[in-house]
């Protein structure tokens, strides 16, 4: 779910998630996530177009769509320190 929260402003790394949990529910055989990952695979290259989506939204099917959502308090800390550790990264590798 942090992944898809971080990366779901870039559409190859939002693809990727969904993509990713699609194999997840399908390897569980929880056939309405895989339905609901189907539908949000399918939508995402317009919701890029039209900047329509939400900000938060963890990305499983028992989410809405286009709820905006403010991520658990669990996932906000690893989507923090994933964000800390990108701009660390970027940091280090500036000319001096």
């Amino acid at each position: 779910m942090a992944a898809h929260v971080v990366g779901q402003h870039s559409p190859s790394l939002h693809l990727d998630s969904h993509r990713r949990m699609l194999g997840l529910a399908r390897e569980t055989r929880d056939w309405p996530e895989a339905a609901g990952q189907l539908l949000r695979l399918l939508l995402l290259p317009l919701g890029h177009l039209l900047d329509r989506i939400p900000l938060g939204n963890l990305g499983r099917s028992t989410v809405g769509i286009t709820e905006p959502m403010t991520p658990p308090e669990p996932i906000q800390l690893l989507i923090d320190i994933a964000t800390l550790e990108a701009q660390l990264e970027r940091l280090q590798h500036q000319p001096a």
